[in-house]
């Protein structure tokens, strides 16, 4: 079929099957099934312009999607155990006293272990025995799966442990929240 057939067929209003032959017929010399001539030069131009409009809005949901995703809710405060840990017990426990964010533990800053912050997150620790708290950066990754599944939310360096309690005790009862 002609490019010519195809537009008197469209003229004369007949009914023209659309078959895949014909569809591939009609695209191989340029002209789209429903009779109009396409233009290699303006519709390249045309796809190109799609194209880019397609990746412009793409990119713009990817970066909107991320910023919401990023965008961080406050948690409510959470009560539950934390402990103390050291380079010391990191060595004897056989790791190599590097934290999860890949720096190494210092005993003298206040940090703290969560699986439920983003490392950077500052939260405040309160001793619910004393009230006493203090501000820690989260930069590691813990407590232990088995201790956090029994109430433990977090472990804190040795600096932050022994401002809030004495570290002979251990384990205290604390409320955590969100700075």
């Amino acid at each position: 079929m002609t490019e010519r057939e195809l537009s008197l067929m469209m003229e004369k209003k007949r009914p023209w099957r659309t078959t895949h032959a014909n569809v591939i017929r009609a695209m191989r010399r340029g002209c789209t099934p429903d009779g109009v001539v396409s233009h290699p030069v303006r519709d390249s131009g045309i796809i190109a312009g799609i194209c880019i409009i397609s990746i412009l809005v793409i990119v713009a949901i990817f970066v909107i999607g991320a910023s919401i995703s990023h965008a961080q809710v406050m948690q409510p405060a959470r009560t539950g155990t934390a402990s103390w840990y050291s380079t010391k017990s990191c060595h004897r426990e056989g790791t190599s006293g590097i934290m999860a964010n890949g720096r190494k533990l210092d005993d003298t800053k206040f940090t703290a272990a969560s699986w439920d912050y983003p490392f950077g997150k500052k939260l405040r620790i309160t001793n619910l025995d004393n009230k006493k708290s203090v501000v820690v950066v989260i930069s590691d990754r813990g407590p232990a799966k088995r201790l956090y599944r029994q109430g433990r939310i977090v472990d804190l360096s040795k600096a932050a442990f022994e401002s809030i309690a004495v570290l002979g005790k251990g384990i205290i009862k604390v409320m955590v929240e969100e700075v």
